[in-house]
């Protein structure tokens, strides 16, 4: 089912977000205020409705939250949430390419209360050893030009409700061509090699991120694995790292 409200916003958003916002600002942070800003407004011109059912209130009513199929915990430490069929495949699309940014803290939520209700046990224990959640980092030419990078933002919202510090320790060094835009697994694989690499030092008082050696390294998808096991590299061997994505 096609979201008419959110395409719709979207078409104002991109004229935005190209046209208007880089005029006023080309700084990253300052665009995505301005993005955010924009958005809530948008939202009392199009309200938001179900990517599910088209009901008005949410982007993902509580009846379809609860007929998304949960997935399991794959090897060796991989926790994909939920299949990527729609909606899930639906809202990650708007997110990223259609820059939806509000939808943002309902995934977030949605991700808390999944980790709780479905796997109580794994969350107890990420909290215990004070694990780390490291979002996957976009160049800078592409979190520039989105206004925000999902991944980040994601984590910045998951973090307090699941009570786990969340620190960016990778940096993207590589500005590759989108892993979207190829299909063969191997490709995939070179397109991504070497694209990222480890926070040479953090700010006082943070160095206890890199010290502890327990990492969540949280993306939106998991498709063939090419991005996570390519940032998986720029950590110490010896390193704990769990993979969480929402789909």
């Amino acid at each position: 089912m096609v979201n008419i409200d959110s395409a719709a916003s979207s078409l104002f958003t991109k004229f935005i977000v190209n046209s208007i916002l880089p005029a006023l600002s080309r700084e990253g942070a300052r665009r995505a205020e301005g993005l955010k800003s924009f958005m809530s407004f948008l939202n009392l011109i199009f309200p938001k409705t179900c990517y599910g059912c088209g009901k008005s209130g949410r982007y993902l009513c509580l009846d379809c939250q609860s007929k998304l199929v949960v997935r399991s915990i794959k090897p060796p430490q991989r926790l994909a949430l939920f299949r990527y069929h729609d909606p899930i495949k639906a809202i990650i699309h708007d997110l990223k390419f259609e820059f939806v940014s509000d939808l943002i803290p309902e995934l977030a939520l949605l991700m808390s209360r999944t980790l709780k209700s479905k796997f109580p046990h794994l969350l107890k224990f990420w909290q215990a050893g004070d694990y780390v959640l490291v979002p996957i980092p976009l160049h800078p030419h592409r979190s520039n030009w989105r206004g925000f990078n999902q991944s980040e933002a994601l984590v910045k919202e998951l973090s307090p409700l699941i009570s786990l510090k969340y620190e960016n320790l990778l940096v993207r060094t590589q500005d590759t061509i989108p892993q979207t835009s190829i299909k063969d697994k191997l490709s995939r694989h070179t397109n991504i090699t070497h694209a990222f690499s480890m926070i040479k030092c953090l700010p006082a008082g943070r160095q206890g991120s890199m010290k502890n050696g327990k990492y969540i390294l949280v993306d939106d998808v998991y498709t063939t694995g090419s991005t996570i096991k390519s940032a998986i590299t720029c950590f110490p061997k010896d390193s704990d790292i769990w993979i969480l994505t929402l789909a």
